[in-house]
């Protein structure tokens, strides 16, 4: 009787330890999908005001305008409060014979606090044209999409949506901006 119990202590055992060693492994499993997956944060490093007035511009200590033949009251301020944007990218979109074209180019390689870049870009009614993309620390990027806000009309924003890949995680947790 003896022998029994222990034989069924050792087989409690085994499958006690069988459940664990999965267990272990599915969380092993999640935690890196997780640490790749992309996340996000809402920060407000980074300000978008429409149609800024002269005394949000006189606050700046440094700004350039970037013009596209747009009337004088859609202009846009991307205004950096807290922390130094980089590599900021203007996107030109447009339909070529039925095809899609993107076109890039490097604005401003460097945008440090209390700087800004004033956009004078028409905000179309249809398909958005022009898009502009900027990275902080990390490597975390944030965009904003020139397009009509039919809905409540406020195309500024006081908080920004930053994404962090699998590598701006890994260069966040290594300490390296």
């Amino acid at each position: 009787m003896n022998c029994l119990s222990d034989l069924f202590t050792i087989q409690a055992m085994d499958y006690i330890n069988n459940l664990l060693a999965v267990w272990g492994l599915i969380s092993i499993i999640i935690c890196v999908i997780g640490f790749f997956n992309n996340t996000f944060e809402e920060s407000s490093h980074i300000i978008i005001k429409d149609n800024p007035s002269e005394e949000d511009i006189n606050k700046l200590t440094y700004y350039t305008e970037y013009n596209q033949e747009a009337p004088e009251e859609d202009r846009t301020l991307l205004m950096s409060v807290s922390q130094s944007a980089k590599n900021i990218r203007i996107y030109n979109f447009n339909i070529d014979k039925g095809k899609w074209n993107r076109a890039s180019s490097l604005i401003c390689k460097n945008l440090s606090p209390n700087q800004g870049i004033i956009f004078n870009i028409n905000r179309p009614e249809g398909l958005p044209m022009y898009k502009i993309k900027w990275s902080i620390d990390y490597g975390a990027t944030s965009e904003y999409i020139f397009s009509y806000n039919g809905f409540s009309g406020v195309h500024s924003k006081e908080y920004c949506t930053y994404y962090y890949s699998g590598y701006s995680k890994i260069r966040k947790i290594l300490n390296i901006k």
